[in-house]
């Protein structure tokens, strides 16, 4: 694939002390290729979080998202219940579709996310900004160190559109959607989302 001037991309090597680094109080993201260097085609960064911090809160994108667990517990809320992604994980995010992410354990958590298309990383400025005014706190109900999951088990069956694959999958009925996959992306959907928190 071509650059958007038509010369060819080239392979790409990030060392671990590279990449685009943005604190944001107790998360921080690190940009690894994008815009230019994939051809706008995806945003390829890590998210890590200290123990029991609060993530962005509910919101939604019109990208899809692709997240893989690479360190820690990931709790991932999707559409309307919270799952917990243990290392190795990953989950499947699709555009438009209502998520949150926190750490509610006791080891700081991370993991690897591909946004496409590209172009997440245009929003980085204003999201350090809105995080210095607005720092994750602590995660309410935290985890005791060495406990996996407090997602509850709601019985509902799994729609295609929320996947989330790892080694400790039991907690994906809190990932599903209705059965006919539709998202309630309204005020009653977000406000479960807090409840839950």
């Amino acid at each position: 694939m071509s650059t958007q001037d038509g010369s060819p991309r080239k392979p790409l090597v990030v060392r671990p002390t590279q990449g685009r680094k943005y604190a944001m109080g107790r998360m921080r993201a690190i940009f690894l290729a994008d815009g230019a260097e994939t051809a706008s085609q995806y945003s390829l960064f890590e998210w890590w979080l200290e123990p029991r911090t609060r993530g962005p809160g509910v919101h939604a994108n019109p990208e899809d998202h692709l997240f893989y667990v690479l360190a820690g517990t990931l709790s991932l809320y999707l559409h309307d219940g919270w799952t917990d992604a243990p290392q190795g994980s990953y989950a499947v995010i699709p555009g438009g579709v209502p998520h949150d992410f926190e750490n509610r354990g006791a080891e700081e958590c991370g993991f690897l996310s591909v946004n496409v298309p590209g172009g997440f990383e245009e929003e980085m400025p204003a999201l350090v900004s809105w995080f210095a005014e607005n720092p994750p706190g602590d995660v309410a109900g935290a985890l005791p160190a060495g406990t996996t999951s407090n997602a509850s088990a709601a019985g509902r069956p799994v729609s295609r559109e929320h996947q989330v694959h790892g080694p400790d999958a039991r907690n994906l009925a809190d990932a599903a959607v209705t059965e006919k996959g539709e998202v309630d992306a309204g005020k009653e959907g977000l406000a479960r989302a807090q409840e839950h928190r």
